[in-house]
């Protein structure tokens, strides 16, 4: 019996959300290194609320 072949799935919502989260951080993190990023720079760049990251 043949196989039915499925499409590549889009990430969901909440995979680029954490991706974008990941990238801002790492962008954040190298441009002023770990110690001088806070969560409310993070939040501020990302437009979020620092309870919203949290759950990323």
């Amino acid at each position: 019996m043949p196989t039915r072949k499925s499409k590549p799935q889009e990430p969901s919502v909440d995979q680029a959300a954490t991706r974008r989260v990941v990238a801002v951080a790492r962008r954040q993190f190298l441009a002023h290194g770990f110690r001088s990023v806070s969560m409310d720079d993070l939040a501020a760049e990302l437009g979020m609320s620092k309870k919203t990251l949290y759950a990323y």
